[in-house]
């Protein structure tokens, strides 16, 4: 059974309710620019992943694009995306990293996570996230596996992690799927997260990079392994 922290009352998260999910304003023109597969610059390859970087108006930090091909089911891909719970075992590059679940239904969560950023000078992070599934359907065509976007920290218990960390405010990642027509399927992230800081852009970017490298290979990883512990027991 999943852990509840922190639990928040509906007047506190200011929730609408549609068909039994939760509902939080989505930045429909951040996703926008997330899905749409023009203007990706400066790609290179890096241990097999592609990695490419957009710019996004009115900010000074690039969106990130990392994929590769996989041979992994969809659906083992999506429940270990959707697995908030076990991302302190799943996620092994981010240690440190803290998560509470705050609110479950059965296609959404609804989160707060700490990350530490273990570099001088640096502060450390924190937000409220909202993690939704999508309905894999025709997988002929590019479909979105999940998406998550932050949510304004004024809707919740500020946590006893904060005191020494950066609030975000500005982010959105979303991982998405293609069937590349020779047997396997293309897997990307796409993310941005600005913190607004005197930090210089591109140590952000930097930043913000390795930990989509990291992100990326260590949900591939765990699906591998779940999908050999499937094959095994069948």
């Amino acid at each position: 059974m999943l852990k509840i922290q922190n639990y928040i009352t509906i007047s506190l998260l200011f929730i609408s309710l549609l068909n039994g999910e939760l509902i939080y304003d989505k930045p429909n023109g951040l996703y926008d620019i997330l899905t749409s597969n023009n203007g990706w610059n400066n790609k290179y390859d890096k241990e097999g992943l592609t990695i490419a970087f957009k710019n996004v108006a009115n900010h000074n930090v690039s969106a990130i694009l990392i994929k590769n091909k996989i041979e992994i089911p969809l659906n083992i891909i999506q429940d270990v995306i959707m697995d908030v719970n076990n991302y302190s075992s799943i996620l092994k590059n981010s240690r440190g990293m803290m998560t509470d679940i705050l609110e479950v239904t059965d296609s959404t969560v609804i989160a707060y996570q700490f990350i530490p950023i273990n570099i001088p000078f640096m502060d450390h992070r924190h937000y409220y996230f909202s993690l939704k599934k999508n309905e894999l359907f025709d997988i002929s065509e590019e479909i979105i596996l999940a998406d998550w976007h932050l949510i304004d920290q004024d809707r919740f218990n500020f946590s006893k992690y904060s005191s020494s960390a950066v609030f975000l405010k500005h982010g959105a990642g979303i991982w998405m799927a293609k069937n590349n027509n020779k047997g396997d399927m293309i897997l990307s992230y796409r993310i941005f997260m600005d913190p607004n800081g005197s930090i210089p852009n591109f140590i952000i970017d930097k930043i913000n990079e390795i930990s989509i490298v990291n992100l990326f290979q260590d949900v591939v990883i765990e699906a591998e392994h779940r999908f050999q512990t499937y094959l095994k027991a069948k």
